[in-house]
């Protein structure tokens, strides 16, 4: 066939005018392809189309059984592996299409109030810490739009969805993430500045070791954008789910390093941390309720030895101490005895805002 024979052919005959290829009809110069691209080669075929996924949510709706929700939990990442791959300038037509329509059956679905698998949780987790990273790139959309899918409803929150999200994105996310629009999640910590020598003077008191990592050591790991996002991230995956024990692992390690870093600070240093991003972290921690996950023994043990520190709140290192102690309990047990007057002021609007009111005198 001619088709054949042209690709047999090899290069394209030049005319020539006069003997000259004319100057409109010049060769291309031919490049060297790179030895490997870096695409894969393995050629995985598996036909699906939205009608059968469509088809899978609802069964999984209207006939609950543990094959229906194995097979909808498989239809979910299917979907969810196509938004990451959907060109971002068609995101608009896909979703106000019929992937719109099998997002909105997911949402409203059973799966959002069922339990995760493991490889679910780490899937989940991925997406989430991309997102977390800098919600201002470009896949942030495909992200979010393949995240939310393993999210209960109302758990998930964009910091000024109006700025960020696009009208046709809106109103679905306003039903499924935010019907108020409020509650709107802190964006990313900062950087915690480097710390001067002076800020590390040891407290009087005698105070534990919770971690051996210390001082400025904390100060430069808490320095690091990566990590500080990355906790974030963690933070807002326990409010989704407070039983992932891999988060909880990372929350605790971070929960040591805060503790251990209020313990090596010197009182005249205390407010200037709490301003920092490291305070912010501090106070997300604190607020995400972490605190009420059960405590390992190492961490029961770390616990222990704080509290009697904080009986005498006028001994210098005992705010320290307190400091330390707070992200090892529920918010609304951080209630001190007594000896307020001895706390910094923000301390003690900190405790007031997490307990529900100033604690007694």
């Amino acid at each position: 066939m001619a088709f054949f024979d042209l690709l047999r052919g090899g290069r394209r005959q030049h005319q020539r005018k006069n003997g000259l290829i004319d100057a409109a009809e010049a060769p291309l110069p031919t490049i060297t392809p790179p030895r490997k691209l870096g695409i894969t080669t393995t050629v995985d075929v598996e036909p699906w189309s939205t009608s059968r996924l469509a088809t899978i949510f609802r069964e999984a709706k209207r006939n609950p059984s543990a094959a229906a929700y194995e097979e909808a939990r498989l239809a979910r990442h299917r979907l969810s592996q196509f938004w990451l791959a959907a060109p971002i300038d068609q995101l608009e037509s896909l979703y106000t299409g019929s992937f719109g329509h099998l997002q909105r059956l997911v949402l409203s679905g059973p799966l959002t109030d069922q339990p995760l698998a493991r490889d679910e949780q780490r899937w989940r987790r991925h997406l989430v810490e991309r997102l977390q990273e800098d919600f201002a790139q470009p896949a942030r959309l495909n992200l979010l739009l393949a995240a939310i899918l393993y999210v209960p409803s109302g758990t998930m929150r964009v910091e000024k969805p109006t700025s960020y999200l696009p009208e046709w994105l809106l109103d679905d996310y306003i039903e499924f993430c935010d019907p108020s629009i409020a509650g709107e999640i802190r964006g990313p910590a900062g950087f915690l500045e480097a710390a001067e020598q002076t800020m590390l003077t040891a407290p009087q008191l005698s105070l534990p070791q919770l971690d051996e990592r210390r001082g400025n050591q904390i100060l430069e790991i808490l320095a690091e954008a990566t990590y500080v996002t990355r906790m974030q991230g963690l933070i807002n995956l326990h409010a989704i789910d407070p039983n992932d024990a891999e988060v909880i692992e990372e929350l605790a390690d971070l929960r040591r390093l805060l503790s251990q870093l209020w313990l090596d600070l010197p009182s005249n240093q205390l407010d200037r941390l709490y301003q920092s991003a490291a305070g912010e972290l501090y106070q997300s921690l604190l607020r995400s309720r972490f605190g009420a996950a059960p405590l390992s023994d190492e961490d029961q043990a770390r616990r222990s030895a704080l509290l009697p520190l904080v009986a005498d709140l006028s001994l210098n290192g005992a705010v320290q101490a307190l400091l330390a102690a707070m992200p090892f309990f529920p918010p609304e047990k951080i209630q001190p005895a007594g000896g307020l007057e001895h706390l910094p002021p923000w301390t003690v609007s900190l405790i007031s805002s997490l307990s529900g009111g100033i604690p007694a005198r």
